[in-house]
């Protein structure tokens, strides 16, 4: 007679942990591909930048890639996003679905319902202040809780913040923050933690605009020196408790810098923009590289 040596509490334990570690995959290629910014069911990934650097239509694309079916190598996921500055183009992302099932499909009445039917597993809260935003997160925290436990096929399985710094200057002279950022980071903790929701932060950096011959300097930063300015730029513009630093898995920070060019010295110099993105993860990876976006669509191809 064969007899299971293993203890089922350890059994139980170890298939915990395998759902824990479940990958996410996002729709983007430079964190899906690279193993050490690969990112893992229930982990919170902060993507943050100045105004009109692509933060949102990063967000739009992964999002995008969380709601198709998965029939298009999509996730088939049921996410929420809390529009907090009204930002949001429904446009934007009905564009990316378009073009994603195309590929697959001719029939347009074939193309509408899966268009319609992955528009269905999107949830937006349109947040106007912080109340609203702590009210409409603390009933998705409960919401999932009560779906788990039901095991129900609409769970919620992502959440997107866009922007959450949108209201932190609302209540700043009149309310101590650590009221609303002790909330804020708890609820998001929760749904981390225990409930093992993939989370995306938007954060919008606030600092002063930098010259031209700064924003030259730092296409010639080494690998440590670029690694330092990033660092000292998230602990400059954190809104949140210190506590909320340490449950964030990778932060994806986006640039938009105009380069002046020169060919010659007969010539005058002319001004060229582009886009640069730096990924630091919880374990100090780093790595950075150019885009540009193209008809509101960010292409990483530079």
């Amino acid at each position: 007679m064969i007899k299971n040596l293993i203890p089922k509490t350890n059994i139980l334990e170890l298939n915990n942990k395998w759902k824990q570690k479940q990958k996410f995959n996002s729709g983007i290629s430079f964190l899906d591909s690279n193993s050490k910014f690969q990112i893992f069911k229930g982990e919170i990934i902060q993507i943050i930048g100045k105004h009109e650097t692509g933060k949102t239509s990063l967000l739009i694309k992964i999002i995008a890639q969380c709601i198709l079916p998965i029939e298009l190598s999509g996730n088939e996921f049921n996410v929420c996003l809390f529009d907090n500055n009204f930002s949001f183009n429904i446009n934007q992302l009905a564009k990316i679905l378009l073009k994603r099932i195309s590929i697959k499909f001719t029939n347009q009445e074939e193309i509408n319902q899966i268009l319609l039917k992955s528009l269905e597993r999107l949830y937006i809260y349109q947040c106007k202040d912080i109340l609203e935003l702590i009210i409409n997160l603390k009933w998705v925290v409960s919401l999932s809780k009560r779906q788990q436990k039901l095991n129900s096929k609409s769970t919620i399985q992502a959440i997107f913040i866009d922007d959450i710094t949108s209201h932190f200057l609302e209540f700043k002279e009149e309310l101590p923050q650590n009221i609303f950022n002790r909330r804020i980071t708890q609820d998001l903790e929760v749904l981390s933690n225990d409930l093992k929701i993939t989370i995306f932060i938007v954060q919008t950096i606030i600092y002063q605009s930098k010259t031209i011959e700064y924003q030259n300097q730092q296409l010639n930063e080494n690998i440590t020196q670029k690694t330092e300015r990033i660092r000292k730029m998230l602990q400059s513009n954190s809104n949140l408790e210190t506590q909320w630093d340490y449950l964030i898995k990778i932060n994806i920070v986006l640039e938009k810098l105009f380069i002046s060019e020169q060919e010659n010295s007969q010539t005058d110099s002319t001004i060229r923009e582009i886009g640069l993105i730096s990924i630091l993860s919880n374990l100090g990876y780093f790595m950075d590289f150019s885009f540009r976006i193209d008809s509101q669509e960010m292409i990483f191809d530079l």
